[in-house]
């Protein structure tokens, strides 16, 4: 059985990919509801080093409108 992840909302979406890093590094990310600004999905702290999570849902669009975007966010967060 195959499943087309194209289907998710994008808040199920972020749940996903915030639950998949998550469990892949080992730690608990911090969940944060969506904001107009496109603000932080994840934050997971220890040891006065946090790590800040972004997902992106552009199913079905080209990598550059991903690269775009992440460009266009990159700034907001290398301020952190």
């Amino acid at each position: 059985m195959t499943y087309d992840f194209k289907t998710l909302s994008h808040p199920d979406f972020r749940d996903l990919v915030r639950d998949l890093i998550g469990k892949h590094f080992g730690v608990t990310f911090e969940a944060f509801s969506a904001s107009p600004d496109q603000g932080i999905d994840g934050r997971h702290s220890k040891a006065g080093e946090t790590t800040i999570l972004q997902a992106k849902h552009f199913a079905g669009s080209p990598f550059a409108t991903l690269k775009s975007a992440m460009n266009d966010l990159a700034p907001k967060f290398i301020q952190f």
